[in-house]
């Protein structure tokens, strides 16, 4: 496990904006997201009231990676979603030179009370040369629609 985040914190990510595409319909998306079982919601508290915090990628039996944005909203104790089954939340690691709403240094780790069952460890993609080339994520936040 200090290897996988010793890795994700060495990582720099390179990446144009998330948009939802103006080509394809919002069933296809949710189709897609019933097909995925490497992604768990997050629910936090925003000024007391329970909110959807984002989504994160399961990485290894106990653990999420998240964006540090989303993390932000998550406590020991708190709520993660798969399927239609809720987990607890052990620990929550931020990057140690995360700064609130900047985007270098965007990440984090979440370790789960228990393994979440029937779900599968998202893949590192270690193949050479993919800069330029279009990659499919799974998830929930704020965008904007791809419209020329």
């Amino acid at each position: 496990m200090k290897c996988i985040f010793l890795m994700l914190l060495v990582i720099t990510f390179s990446a144009n904006a998330i948009i939802i595409r103006h080509d394809t319909s919002d069933e296809d998306y949710k189709k897609l997201a019933k097909r995925d079982n490497s992604t768990v919601t997050f629910y936090g508290l925003d000024k007391g009231a329970e909110i959807v915090a984002g989504t994160g990628s399961i990485i290894a039996d106990k653990w999420i990676v998240t964006a540090a944005h989303v993390a932000n909203y998550l406590s020991k104790g708190g709520k993660v979603q798969f399927k239609d089954s809720f987990y607890t939340i052990d620990k929550v690691v931020r990057h140690p030179l995360w700064k609130d709403q900047q985007l270098p240094n965007d990440i984090a780790l979440v370790k789960l009370s228990s393994a979440i069952e029937n779900s599968t460890i998202a893949k590192l993609n270690d193949l050479p040369n993919e800069a330029s080339k279009i990659a499919t994520f799974v998830g929930r936040g704020f965008g904007g629609y791809g419209r020329p």
